[in-house]
C-alpha cells in the first residue's frame, strides 16, 4: 500500500513539472478542412487526432457559440501566457481569378498575417527563432489555401494555477442571459 501511494504521489509530482507540448496542424482550402493534433509529455506522443471539419459551421446556432466564447475567453486570458510557442508555420496561397485582386489580397494577407503575429507575440512566450510566415500568390486559378503548424508546450502546474485564476470570470456573467 505504501508504494502505490508513493507511486501516485511521484506521478503526481512528475506530472506537475513535466513539460506538455501540444502540436496543432490546419489545413484549408482546396476542399478539405482537417484539424491534427498532437499531445506529448516530456518529448513522448500521447494523443493524436485528427478532426476533418467539414463546411464551415453555420452562425445559426449563436447561442452556443456564446456560451463557449463565455468560458473560453477568460481561461485563454489567464492560459496564454503561460504558453510557449517552440514552432509557429503560418503558409497561405491566395488566388482569386484575377491578377489585380490576387495582388489586392496577398497584401491583405500580409496585413493580416503582420498584425496577427504581433498580438500573439505580446499574449505568448516565444522560443528562439521567428514564426514562418509565407503567402504565395496564385494567379492562375482560384485558391485559398492555408496551413498553419504550431506547436505550444506548458506546465501542468502552470495550467492548473491559470485554470484556477479564470474561474471567477467564466462564472461572472452566469447571471446575465
Amino acid at each position: 500500500m505504501n508504494w502505490y501511494l508513493a507511486a501516485v504521489l511521484a506521478g503526481l509530482l512528475l506530472g506537475w513539472y513535466l513539460p506538455w507540448s501540444v502540436r496543432l496542424t490546419y489545413r484549408g482550402g482546396g476542399g478539405q478542412n482537417l484539424l491534427d493534433i498532437c499531445v506529448a509529455a516530456g518529448g513522448l506522443p500521447l494523443l493524436r487526432r485528427r478532426w476533418d471539419l467539414g463546411a464551415t459551421p453555420s452562425r445559426s446556432s449563436g447561442g452556443g457559440l456564446r456560451r463557449v466564447r463565455r468560458v473560453a475567453v477568460p481561461f485563454l486570458r489567464q492560459v496564454l501566457p503561460c504558453l510557449r510557442c517552440h514552432r509557429l508555420v503560418w503558409h497561405t496561397r491566395v488566388g482569386l481569378g484575377d491578377a489585380a485582386a490576387t495582388g489586392l489580397g496577398c497584401g491583405l494577407g500580409w496585413a493580416v498575417m503582420g498584425g496577427a503575429v504581433p498580438w500573439l507575440r505580446r499574449r505568448v512566450r516565444f522560443a528562439a527563432g521567428q514564426p514562418r510566415l509565407i503567402l504565395v500568390p496564385s494567379f492562375g486559378e482560384p485558391a485559398l489555401d492555408i496551413f498553419l503548424d504550431c506547436i505550444v508546450s506548458v506546465r501542468t502546474g502552470q495550467l492548473i494555477l491559470a485554470g484556477g485564476r479564470a474561474l471567477p470570470g467564466i462564472f461572472a456573467g452566469r447571471g446575465r442571459a
